[in-house]
């Protein structure tokens, strides 16, 4: 390579980032590196100020610039800027975002040169809201409940397969050895629109190298293009699902299946989100030609509760769709045949008329009497808000908290906001069995918050009832995000449900307890996504004087955007939904489901509880100690079962948190959702017994040997 040639590209696209592109650009300029870089520049023929902009820093050898005479949604943009690739090593800086540390590309493209059997390099990302004035929230791209003590992220080694099956690393961290100076597949030339295949198509080539060091920052702002992944995950996937599936589907073949399972678990989140958005617009039509263009997927795969109920009102004459927790009598159930009787007749599935096109109106939808909404409300004061973390953010926030209480084992996330939010947060600590003592009460102080938090859905342990019965200085919030059945603890100030986790529903967290009614003022109309876009940007340029109560407004909706928390109400297909699934009849499926397979994989349950008194969000499987959890977790979900695993603990030392890094190391969550038939739980404790047993560990474990 001849010294005027650069062993780095830089692809900076950008379209009206006027405000950001003279930081971006400097960013890059200031690199300190051994060795000669490029940087190309892509406008798409922006409307505002970015062309004068980057024409001020033209004169620079190191710039390279690509003017588009019109726009082109970034497709053609992008291809002009990738032909002008000239070095061994391509990173990407995009014009709303810049970097922050200025031996980046030497400290990636060094390890890449010594490195041979590695193909890319990222990092840990900051990100900036518009509302932020200095870099928040740090973000990892690989597992989304990593955190730093984790040891996947010390280590910082990767591999194509994990990476496409959770997520994919931010672009502003990427650098790539790039593998294309002969051009793209013909099927990616037509669709190159998404940066996530960009690097599949790279990451496939060898291993990954992560830095948990944070390098650049991630700007999140109205006018970009992932803003609506991230606001409106339904509605992004209503416009770029149909191409994300394209796309998946040739990669699919273009790595003659090595990753089939991972990339088949990708296609089915857009599905997910495009059904789940049709519903919520009454758009049958277009749920009709989903369906008909994916069948097998349906038919097979998808067993969600939503998805379920949207393809029973699309397709009305297909029984196949029949949902779950219908009160008939389903082919193959012999333990609802014995209750019902021989001669029972079967309940037909309620047929709703649907218009060939059009809106359908939620409203239309029939109501059930003993439904989920109706025994979680049971008469009480409520809130809906978009989420569990939104309800209870604003009810600490409401009630003047400053001191929370919550259990170790609980997901990272909550833990951010809190932070975020500026609550003070303390921690009590949990057994093998899920089981917090009370001995922690001696500590909480008159005014404290206690977060309790019932685990796949089993109740507080009774002496910890009345414990917390006996404070009433203090108050007391029950966490029951995995509880169906409508059981909360006596005494507590407030109870919050989350439909999404225990239900299937797309959203919803669900505030009940006196004087809850009305925080529900602090969310936002449910608005479109060029009307939020609208919102933030007259939030950040509004000038009216300090004292105006339109001014205050806005302030406050733009603090909740900035910690990161959900201003937008519960949707109306949620609460739709909630109001016609019958509680008993999901509850009953869902303890003979546990049932079926505590009798076939009883010495590995955590809990010795053949017949619990609740209704279980999963079914919690120990693995043996010679069986790492991860294989156990991929052969299942190689053979379409979808197990998952619970929290990484909150990054606190092993010396003093073992039990909770057992739990998480070793603790696999079995579905046994009341979606599923006695057929299908069964192949679930069938496919677990077959793995342990190819492993040799089908005669070890013990009821809650961690």
């Amino acid at each position: 390579m001849s010294e005027t040639t650069p062993l780095v590209s830089v692809l900076m696209l950008t379209y009206n980032h006027a405000p950001y592109i003279g930081q971006a650009i400097e960013s890059v300029l200031n690199q300190q590196t051994r060795y000669p870089f490029e940087l190309i520049i892509c406008d798409d023929a922006s409307t505002d100020d970015t062309r004068e902009v980057v024409r001020r820093y033209a004169a620079d050898p190191r710039i390279v610039c690509s003017f588009q005479p019109r726009n082109t949604k970034f497709g053609k943009n992008f291809v002009d800027g990738v032909m002008k690739i000239r070095g061994r090593y391509v990173a990407f800086c995009e014009g709303d975002d810049y970097w922050t540390h200025p031996q980046k590309l030497e400290m990636q493209v060094h390890f890449l040169e010594t490195h041979p059997d590695f193909s890319v390099c990222a990092h840990k990302v900051q990100i900036l809201s518009e509302q932020d004035r200095q870099p928040g929230a740090q973000k990892h791209y690989v597992y989304k409940d990593c955190n730093s003590d984790d040891e996947r992220i010390k280590n910082g080694i990767f591999y194509a397969d994990e990476a496409i099956a959770n997520y994919y690393f931010q672009t502003g961290s990427l650098v790539l050895r790039w593998r294309f100076r002969e051009g793209f597949p013909h099927w990616f030339r037509k669709r190159m629109m998404f940066d996530h295949f960009m690097f599949m198509l790279h990451a496939v080539e060898g291993k990954i190298k992560y830095f948990d060091t944070p390098m650049s920052v991630w700007r999140r702002h109205g006018g970009g293009y992932t803003w609506l992944q991230t606001q409106d995950k339904g509605l992004f996937f209503q416009k770029e699902g149909y191409d994300w599936i394209q796309m998946y589907t040739h990669m699919d073949k273009f790595f003659s299946f090595r990753f089939h399972w991972q990339i088949r678990e990708r296609i089915l989140l857009a599905l997910r989100s495009i059904a789940a958005n049709c519903m919520e617009t009454g758009n049958v039509s277009q749920l009709r030609l989903l369906v008909s263009r994916h069948e097998s997927y349906f038919r097979e795969v998808l067993k969600d509760a939503v998805l379920v109920d949207a393809l029973r009102l699309a397709c009305p004459e297909k029984p196949e769709f029949m949902p779950p927790w219908s009160t008939g009598v389903e082919a193959g159930d012999e333990d609802a045949e014995k209750d019902a009787g021989t001669d029972a007749p079967r309940q037909k599935n309620i047929e709703v008329s649907l218009p060939e096109a059009g809106k359908l109106a939620l409203e239309d939808i029939p109501v059930c009497e003993g439904s989920v909404w109706d025994a979680w409300t049971a008469g009480q004061e409520y809130a809906r808000f978009f989420n569990l973390r939104s309800a209870l953010m604003r009810l600490l926030w409401e009630r003047g908290v400053s001191s929370v209480w919550l259990p170790t084992y609980m997901p990272p996330i909550l833990l951010d906001n809190l932070r975020s939010c500026q609550f003070t947060n303390n921690c009590y600590g949990v057994n093998a069995q899920l089981e917090p003592s009370e001995e922690f009460l001696k500590e909480v102080r008159p005014g404290d918050a206690v977060v309790t938090i019932s685990y796949l859905g089993r109740p507080v342990p009774a002496s910890l009832k009345e414990a917390l019965a006996a404070r009433d200085d203090i108050l007391l919030i029950e966490d029951r995000a995995h509880c169906l059945d409508a059981a909360p603890m006596s005494g507590a100030d407030a109870v919050i449900y989350s439909p999404r986790h225990v239900m299937g529903v797309p959203d919803g967290g669900l505030l009940v307890g006196r004087g809850t009614a009305a925080l529900e003022q602090w969310c936002l109309p449910q608005l479109s996504s060029h009307q939020r876009r609208r919102h933030d940007l007259l939030l950040q340029e509004f000038e009216s004087p300090t004292d105006s109560p339109v001014r205050a407004q806005l302030l406050r909706a733009g603090d909740g955007m900035k910690h990161q928390l959900s201003r937008r109400p519960m949707s109306r297909l949620t609460e739709a939904l909630l109001r016609r699934i019958p509680l008993r009849e999901a509850a009953e499926r869902r303890r003979r489901n546990w049932r079926i397979l505590y009798e076939m994989l009883g010495r590995l349950c955590l809990w010795p509880l053949p017949h619990p008194d609740f209704a279980p969000y999963a079914f919690p499987l120990v693995t043996p100690r010679n069986l790492p959890t991860e294989i156990l977790h991929t052969s299942l979900s190689r053979r379409g079962i979808a197990c998952h695993r619970m929290w990484h603990p909150l990054g606190l030392a092993k010396n003093f948190y073992p039990i909770e890094e057992s739990l998480a190391a070793r603790l696999l969550l079995l579905p046994c959702g009341h979606n599923l038939t006695q057929a299908d739980v069964e192949r679930v404790g069938e496919e677990t017994l077959r793995v342990l047993t190819e492993c040799g560990c089908g005669e070890s474990g013990g009821f809650g040997v961690l």
